[in-house]
């Protein structure tokens, strides 16, 4: 039986399959907006409700994750309608993005800058990819048992000299 490998958001070209890439980029935002939401109920506790606890989670969520759809969407959607894969679908997602950060946080000012950083991060990603590049590396997949070292470090405290060496020239 063959095996399924997971979906990644480069295995099909821009404007292709892009419920699956929202998928892809929705199930780790999502985790990040549950992770954040849940160290601010912990370490900030003014919600004294269920409510206002939930509350809190889509207040940090529920942005991160509209921002992100809103890149995928409009970057796939730009590539549909213009019919060029090219850094300007990025660059609309990015502004796309945001704006919709400066929203959440009614400020121009943070959208503003929320527009230039993704605009940035999007046009150096684009064009990693474009020119077959890695910014982040993959991941190394040699698993290793509780250890830094792994399985194949000497844990013994005084270690074996090496055997028949001699201490000059011959």
């Amino acid at each position: 039986m063959a095996e399924s490998k997971p979906y990644h958001y480069f295995d099909t070209p821009e404007g292709e399959d892009i419920f699956k890439k929202l998928m892809v980029v929705l199930k780790p935002v999502a985790l990040t907006g549950i992770a954040a939401s849940t160290v601010n109920v912990l370490c900030f506790p003014t919600a004294k409700t269920y409510l206002e606890v939930f509350g809190k989670y889509a207040y940090f969520t529920l942005p991160l994750v509209g921002a992100a759809s809103a890149f995928v969407i409009i970057s796939n959607l730009g590539v549909n309608y213009r019919q060029k894969d090219d850094k300007l679908n990025w660059v609309a997602g990015a502004l796309a993005s945001g704006a919709i950060v400066g929203a959440w946080t009614r400020s121009t000012q943070a959208g503003s800058f929320a527009c230039l950083t993704f605009t940035i991060a999007a046009v150096l990603k684009k064009h990693a990819v474009q020119n077959g590049w890695s910014i982040i590396p993959e991941e190394n997949h040699n698993p290793i048992f509780a250890s830094v070292h792994g399985p194949r470090y000497d844990w013994t405290l005084t270690k074996e000299r090496p055997r028949n060496w001699t201490s000059g020239e011959n």
